[in-house]
Formats: structure tokens, sequence, C-alpha cells
């Protein structure tokens, strides 16, 4: 039976990410190849976690929206899965969705920690919606 995520309610979203393990923090991203950082910022990016081969997504427009991790990536959904890389300059990125315009953010400092979307991002918060790029080494 295939699952349609974009139609459950939001605890089953909520439990279904729970056995996915996504309410830990996914957030190594491997190399974002040859572009610059500079380039980065005006381009979007697909988020694909290496373990599980899935995207990186959101359906949902409000603040505190859940990501989850989906795929195949289904025709006409493809900006649900599509994140700006923006440079703070100081090291580390911003993480936009392109279907919200809402940004990656967690308050959480111990481990499991959720992440979640928010936006605009609040002065004095900053810190919450960063993000430092890890290149991966095979």
């Amino acid at each position: 039976m295939k699952t349609d995520f974009f139609n459950m309610t939001h605890r089953s979203r909520r439990q279904f990410i729970q056995l996915l393990g996504l309410s830990t923090a996914l957030v190594t991203f491997g190399s974002i190849g040859r572009k610059t950082l500079a380039q980065s910022n005006s381009q979007y990016h697909y988020l694909k976690q290496q373990f599980s081969g899935k995207y990186v997504c959101s359906g949902e427009t409000q603040n505190r929206g859940d990501i989850w991790l989906w795929s195949p990536i289904p025709d006409g959904h493809e900006s649900r899965y599509k994140f700006q890389l923006i440079d703070t300059g100081d090291g580390y990125h911003y993480l936009k969705h392109q279907f919200s315009g809402k940004y990656i953010c967690s308050g959480d400092t111990e481990n499991r920690g959720e992440l979640w979307l928010w936006g605009p991002i609040p002065d004095g918060h900053e810190a919450r919606y960063k993000f430092e790029l890890d290149s991966v080494r095979a």
C-alpha cells in the first residue's frame, strides 16, 4: 500500500517522521559541487540524505511546519523539495525552502532535536537558522 504523505494528518506525519528518525538533526550536507557560494545563493538545491537516498521536503507553509524525507519527487511537487543555500558571510548558510519561503531552523541543543520551517527570521535568533556545510569524503 502506497502512503500519500501530503494528505496525512499532522500527527500521522510526525509519527512517520519518528519512524524515519528525521526528528534528529539530519543536516550534514555533502559538497555543493564546483559551484561557488555566490552561485549557490541564487540557485535551489535538492538535499538528498545519503543513508535513505530520500530527499528533504515539506508541503507545509505555516510556521513550525514539519520537514521530512521522501522519494521519489512527484511530478509537479518539485518546489516542495528545493532549498536555497544563502551564505550568511560567516561560514554558515540559511536553508530557505522554495515552496513555503521559510527557513529550516531549530531551537534544540540536545540529540534528537527537531527541525522545522519558520520565517521570517526573528532578530536575535539568527543562530537557530544557520547551518555549516561539511564536505563528505569517500
